[in-house]
C-alpha cells in the first residue's frame, strides 16, 4: 500500500513482486496516472482506478491511456471482487500469450526481459 502516487510508483520501480494496482483518481493527477499506467502495462500489471465521481469521459480517458478496468463509488464488495478476478485473469492469459510467443520465436514486444515474466508466472 501506498498513500501518494510517488511512493506508488517507487514501489512499482522496486524489485517487490506487484499483481495488481488499484487506486482512487482523486489522489492522482494526470500525469501522474500516465506515468503510473506506462510503467504498469510494460509489466503486465493491470490497473483499476476508482471515483466518486461519475464522469465518462475521464473513464474513457482512463482506458485510454491503458488502464485495464474503473469502478465508480460507492461500490460492492462483490463488484471489486469481480474487477480484480477478472484483472488477474486478464494479467495471467497475458503472460501465457508471451510465454508462447516467445516459444514459437515470434518475440513478445515488451520491454522487459521475457524470462523475467516467466519466472514470475511460474512462481506463481
Amino acid at each position: 500500500m501506498a498513500e501518494t502516487p510517488s511512493k506508488t510508483l517507487q514501489i512499482l520501480n522496486s524489485e517487490k513482486r506487484i499483481d495488481l494496482v488499484c487506486c482512487g483518481v482523486t489522489e492522482w493527477v494526470e500525469d501522474s496516472l500516465k506515468s503510473l499506467i506506462g510503467t504498469t502495462t510494460s509489466r503486465t500489471i493491470p490497473v483499476i482506478v476508482s471515483t466518486a465521481t461519475p464522469d465518462i469521459s475521464l473513464m474513457n480517458k482512463f482506458l485510454d491511456m491503458g488502464g485495464y478496468d474503473f469502478l465508480f463509488r460507492p461500490f460492492t464488495r462483490e463488484q471489486l471482487v469481480f474487477a480484480v478476478r477478472r484483472a488477474m485473469q486478464h494479467r495471467r492469459l497475458k503472460l501465457e500469450n508471451l510465454f508462447l510467443r516467445d516459444r514459437l520465436r515470434l518475440g513478445s514486444g515488451i520491454e522487459i526481459p521475457l524470462s523475467q515474466l516467466v519466472g514470475r508466472w511460474r512462481d506463481q
